[in-house]
This record gives structure tokens, sequence and C-alpha cells, in this order.
């Protein structure tokens, strides 16, 4: 049953679309559709109650003619006609009923159909159509007033209608032609409500972008500035040792240039990269494949074992090992950076230095802790360490990209990134990233 209905008003063209975009499109539509079927029932129930009333006499052959012109403007429609099923209907139905409002009593205040087709006129068209809106709209005010200035006898004193049901006849004619209004008044009010959603979402939508914008503007400049003193630093203290090398009469400080000058050859290679982790996470998009978490975080450590010291932290690795769903590369990149700072920035001189990494599963998440007994982040640097270029420590020799990196990462993988830290005791930061089932 509940197929068949739908299928009904879908041929019909009554339903109206789910989707906001499509019933802005369609919304003329939809209700043109509906007043046709709303008109062509009240003409045949008219047409039945005055062969009933009053048998085979003018007046239900007009009510007849009345359900047939709304036949045919409803086959125009379905033919993609709207514009001449349309004229065709408001045309005939203004003549029809200045005919009928002539030839029966006034007091069946028929004229009372008038009304709802003048809002019809101004709801049906759209503002492409404005010379038939327009036209339809007074047209119907001209006719009242021709009815009114003839007393309702525009074709002298012939009154057609045979029946005795004078009073009923005028609260049928008030209550469909309320009916009516109440359909057109109704849509236009949903329609509004529809419009004011779809600008609150337009709005949000705008807010959102233009938030978005002037972060990527802000990250811009600050990257564009930063990024172009970084990348002269190391180029010129290449320049500089080179030059020195080809100034020595002797080759014995060659060794010691050329270390220097891959130093600064490794740093800003390392810059570039960071640079090209920071594009790809803004540009590709996320890939979930199995990862054996263990194994990273082994295969992380390994490739971190050319820094400084090394040697001296015991890294200790908690994780079970089995595979998840993760994006593998932005993994990779999360624990690098921060396992690297832990490692770049321990108190060596400390007895016993250690990381430790450690991963659990908890409610649909990937939880990883990674905590050392390093130096720590002074409190008033803490709520900065995760911003572009910032750096918490005059030790640090990097780009400050590293933890904006790390976290820029993090938020793309729909993830959360939080650090507890104790100056001169050490730092812990746990991420938090969502599992696909």
């Amino acid at each position: 049953m509940r197929d068949l209905v739908k299928n009904a008003s879908l041929y019909f063209g009554i339903h109206a679309p789910a989707s906001t975009e499509d019933f802005f499109s369609a919304r003329r539509n939809v209700l043109y559709s509906r007043i046709l079927v709303m008109a062509a029932a009240v003409a045949f129930f008219t047409f039945i109650k005055d062969v009933l009333d009053q048998g085979v006499a003018p007046i239900p052959l007009m009510d007849f003619l009345l359900f047939i012109v709304i036949i045919v403007a409803f086959v125009f429609n379905k033919l993609g006609r709207p514009v001449p099923s349309r004229v065709i209907l408001l045309l005939l139905l203004n003549g029809l009923l200045t005919v009928m409002c002539s030839v029966i009593p006034p007091d069946r205040v028929a004229f009372v159909y008038f009304f709802p087709m003048i809002i019809i006129a101004y709801m049906i068209f759209d503002d492409s159509q404005k010379v038939w809106k327009w036209t339809f709209v007074f047209l119907p005010m001209a006719l009242m007033v021709v009815l009114i200035l003839s007393d309702f006898k525009l074709l002298g004193d012939h009154q057609l209608s045979l029946s005795t049901h004078g009073q009923r006849n005028m609260v049928i004619n008030q209550i469909t032609s309320a009916l009516i209004l109440f359909l057109c008044f109704d849509f236009m009010i949903r329609t509004n409500k529809k419009s004011e959603h779809l600008l609150r979402a337009y709005a949000i939508d705008a807010g959102e972008k233009k938030e978005n914008l002037e972060k990527i503007n802000s990250e811009l400049d600050r990257f564009v500035y930063s990024a172009s003193h970084d990348l002269r630093s190391p180029l010129l203290s290449i320049q500089g040792l080179v030059r020195i090398a080809l100034a020595e009469p002797d080759s014995t400080n060659d060794k010691k240039y050329f270390e220097l000058i891959g130093d600064r050859v490794t740093k800003l290679d390392e810059f570039i990269k960071e640079i090209i982790e920071y594009s790809r996470n803004s540009r590709t998009e996320v890939v979930h494949e199995l990862v054996n978490l263990k194994e990273l975080i082994g295969d992380v450590v390994s490739h971190l074992q050319y820094l400084d010291g090394t040697d001296k932290i015991e890294v200790y690795i908690s994780s079970a090992d089995e595979s998840l769903l993760l994006d593998k590369g932005r993994t990779r990149i999360i624990l690098s950076n921060i396992l690297g700072n832990a490692i770049k920035y321990h108190n060596l001189r400390q007895e016993n230095p250690w990381v430790e990494v450690k991963t659990e599963l908890k409610e649909g998440f990937c939880v990883i802790t990674i905590t050392d007994n390093g130096t720590g982040i002074p409190s008033d640097k803490q709520d900065r360490i995760f911003d572009m270029f910032f750096r918490a420590t005059d030790r640090s020799a990097g780009s400050g990209l590293g933890l904006f990196i790390v976290k820029e990462t993090v938020m793309k993988l729909n993830g959360k990134i939080g650090v507890k830290s104790e100056y001169g005791r050490g730092s812990e930061f746990v991420v938090t990233l969502p599992l696909q089932k």
C-alpha cells in the first residue's frame, strides 16, 4: 500500500524531493501539481454533487467542463509543457468562473475562488515569467471589479442554477477556497523554513571555509618568511665553508670543512623533508591499510639511530603484535617526529635516560603514548609547541615544523593529541587515532 501511494505521488508530481537543493529547483512544479490534483478532485466532487442536486443541467455541465480543463492542463504539464499548461488553466478557469458568477446567485459566493487564483498565479510562475505572473494576478481582480459593477449580471438576468441548497453551496465554496489558500500558504511557509535551514547551513559552511582560509593564509605567510630564511641559512653556511676551504694554503682542514658542509646539507635535507611531509599530508587522501604497529615502531626507532646520543638512550616498546587498519605513512610521520624530539632533546647527563612507546586499544581507538625522562618543556611554552616554526628550547636546531606537522597529521586522521610535561623531568605525548573496522 505504501509503495502504491508513493508511486502515485511520483506519477502525479506531488512528491517533494527529500534533498533541499532538489526541492528548491522543483518546488513550483510540485506546488502546481498539488493544485491540479486538488482542483481536479474539487471539480469532480462538485460535478457529482450538482448532478445529484440538479440533474443534467447547465451548472453541472460547467462543473464537468471545469474538470476537463484541469485534466488538459495536467496532460500538458506531464508532456513537459509547464508554461502552456499554466496559461491554459488560469485563462480558462478565470473565464469559466466569471461565467458561473454571472449565472448563479451572488449569495453562493462563488467569486471567492478568484482569491486563491491570485495567489496561485503569483506562486507558480518564476521571475523569468513575470509577464504571465502579473497578467494572471491582475486578471482575477479586474474580473471581480467587472462583476461587482454589473451587479453579478454580466450576461444579463440569466440564472441557471436549479439548486435549492444555496446555504450549503456557499459553505462548500468558502471551505474549498480556504483549503486551496491553505495549501499555498503552507507550501510557502515550508519553503521559507527550508530556505532558512539552507542559509544557516551555507553560513556555517562559509564560516568554516573562512576560518580555514584565514588559517591557511596565516600559515602560508609565516611559512614563506621562515622557509626563505631556513633554506638560505644552510646554503650560506656551505658557501662560506667552501670559500674558507678554497682559501686555505694546505688541505689539512679539508675533512673538517667537508664534515661541516655535510652537516649543513643534512639540516637542509631534513627541512625539505618536513616541507614535503606537510605538503603531502595536506593534499593527499587518507589511505587505510593493515599495519603491524609494533613492527612500525621498531622500524621508526631503527631509522633514528643516526641521531646523536641514541646509543645512550634505552627505548622501550610496549605494543601488541597485531595488525590494525591505519594510515601507515601518516602514522610513521607522527611516530618519527615525536620520537625524534624525545631523543634529540634528552638529558644525556642524567642516569638511565629512556624513552617508552606504549600502544593500547580503547573502544575503537588506538592510543599511542610516548613518554621520556628528558628535559621536559617549560610550562609557559607548552601551549605553543604545536605552532608552526615554534622552538621550545634554545637547544633546538630544527626548523620548528616537526610538532606542527604532527598536529596537522593527527587532525587529518580525525584524531587527538595531548601533552603533559614537567620541565627538567620529562614529557608524555598521547596520540589517539580512530581505527577503521
